[in-house]
């Protein structure tokens, strides 16, 4: 009886364990059917055929080719999260154009993804709908460095700061997926972009911004701290003091 009983628990992890692959690989062969073919075009009997199981499965994991999309879609969103940008802004520059590089570079291993999300009307409305909640967590990290910033010194209005935020995010959002099919809105060589970006956007908000600008991109210069000051520190928040501290941290 001790016997059968070990035969049972044993399948039924084996069988847990099957099913658990089978959804990973379903979730990712959806990914990809759909960022290729859309909605319409990403059929179960491809996807199935792509993630190497059958359609039963399929339906018996997801029960349905929406509710696989949208498993797919979360996946997605979740796998990989926004840049963070520092606590204590040092450089602002040179932490803005690393963010920059970074968001492009994020985005771009699943452009073809987000295009097709945000591509769906109709029915599937909300694919696109998701997809810009998403994006939109860019959006609300720079905002919340701004924030930062103008705790330092002053900035332009709180409304020319938000469309500053919604030009920056928009430009990299369009930079990592439109940059090959809009090349007219993308002059800027890729490597060059990201420090323009920021420049142009500390410029818009009223942060001085540093004469010497060679169009480079140098990331991982910068050492991140990811912490407030303690509250009995006294910070010289002055641009003397931001500058002192920027040249400490990064010797």
């Amino acid at each position: 009886m001790t016997a059968n009983v070990a035969s049972v628990h044993t399948d039924t992890s084996r069988a847990a364990g099957l099913t658990g692959e089978a959804r990973a690989r379903l979730l990712e062969a959806a990914a990809r059917v759909f960022a290729r073919h859309g909605s319409a075009g990403a059929t179960t009997k491809r996807i199935a055929e792509v993630a190497g199981v059958n359609e039963v499965t399929l339906f018996r994991i997801f029960g349905s080719k929406d509710a696989l999309l949208d498993a797919a879609l979360q996946a997605c969103a979740h796998g990989e999260h926004p840049v963070r940008l520092p606590n204590t802004p040092i450089d602002p520059e040179q932490e803005l154009t690393e963010w920059c590089a970074e968001e492009v570079a994020r985005l771009s291993r699943s452009s073809d993804f987000w295009r097709q999300c945000m591509a769906e009307s109709g029915p599937r409305r909300h694919h696109a709908d998701d997809a810009g909640t998403v994006l939109s967590a860019s959006a609300s990290i720079v905002r919340a460095y701004v924030n930062r910033l103008a705790a330092q010194m002053p900035l332009v209005s709180q409304p020319e700061r938000e469309a500053a935020v919604s030009m920056l995010v928009a430009a990299v959002v369009s930079d990592a997926l439109a940059r090959d099919e809009l090349p007219v809105f993308h002059s800027l060589p890729r490597e060059r972009a990201p420090a323009c970006y920021s420049r142009a956007f500390l410029r818009s908000i009223g942060w001085p911004v540093s004469n010497n600008f060679d169009g480079a991109t140098t990331v991982g210069r910068m050492r991140w701290e990811w912490f407030s000051p303690p509250e009995h520190e006294s910070v010289d928040d002055s641009i003397d003091g931001i500058a002192e501290r920027a040249a400490a941290w990064s010797e």
